[in-house]
């Protein structure tokens, strides 16, 4: 039989030897580099027992065209097992504009929930116990949606210091995916760092950013560039909240949270999120 001498490589075009030794890998420290799931530098997990200990939130990004519908729909999917929440708003919400507002009033109720109101937020989570769940808030505008989610705890009488989500305040996720309606970058990243600042402080159990990567990776980029532009934008944050000086950075970076794409290429993905964990720890 004729052996195959052709080079091969991974999804994002790194050559794939024919065979690994020990030789590939003598550079590597298990305690520098690898280390123990839960430990620093976290290449095998941030916590101990990762998965097996407790599983993954699961909910589904979820907005009809009314508050009433979605939390119709947000009821049956907590009642057959959804752990979290997940609101997709629509479009004139996710811009920050009112919808009476002739460049969105067309969109009002496409492609997500409208939420222009406090009372909007309450009516999508009437009777669900939000005290019990993590809700995710696909929200652009530097955060619109979160003092509405906070206010709507807060008049339930449920402490900001047990609530828990995320929200998704990431400039370079909607600057991929969106280029109708684009916030000035300066402005954004102001106001994003604002919330970061603020929560860590007011809400520590709540994740105030979620940098995306999988949206931009949807859009064609390889696993490579997905790593590079998930840290440019991480370091843009942690850049801005030192110039500031207003709280310690271990406590800034400890509220920020990562959705990255997982693709086909089965190797490349787990050692990307393995490199991953350890660049984060580093930086």
């Amino acid at each position: 039989m004729v052996e195959n001498q052709e080079q091969r490589f991974s999804a994002s075009g790194v050559p794939i030897k024919e065979i690994y030794t020990p030789e590939d890998v003598e550079d590597l420290d298990y305690d520098r580099d690898i280390g123990l799931p839960g430990q620093p530098p976290f290449t095998r997990g941030v916590y101990a027992s990762m998965y097996r200990g407790q599983l993954w939130t699961i909910r589904r990004l979820t907005g009809f065209n009314t508050p009433e519908d979605t939390n119709k729909r947000y009821r049956e999917e907590y009642e057959v097992g959804q752990t979290g929440f997940s609101i997709a708003p629509d479009i004139s919400t996710a811009v920050g504009m009112d919808p009476d507002d002739p460049r969105v009033s067309a969109d009002v109720g496409h492609s997500g929930v409208p939420i222009y109101s406090i009372e909007d937020m309450e009516a999508v989570f009437d009777g669900l116990p939000i005290e019990k769940c993590s809700t995710y808030l696909a929200d652009r505008v530097g955060g619109l949606l979160t003092p509405a989610y906070f206010l709507m705890a807060e008049r339930r009488g449920i402490p900001l210091n047990q609530v828990r989500g995320t929200t998704a305040n990431d400039l370079c996720t909607w600057s991929s995916i969106d280029l109708a309606h684009q916030p000035p970058p300066q402005g954004f990243l102001r106001y994003a760092v604002d919330l970061v600042e603020w929560c860590a402080e007011h809400a520590p159990r709540w994740y105030p950013v979620s940098f995306n990567s999988y949206n931009p990776r949807d859009n064609g980029i390889n696993a490579v560039q997905e790593m590079g532009l998930l840290m440019a934008t991480g370091i843009q944050y942690i850049e801005e909240a030192k110039r500031r000086g207003r709280v310690p950075l271990d406590k800034f970076v400890r509220r920020f949270a990562f959705n990255m794409a997982v693709n086909n290429d089965f190797f490349e993905e787990i050692a990307k999120l393995r490199a991953a964990r350890r660049m984060l720890q580093k930086i």
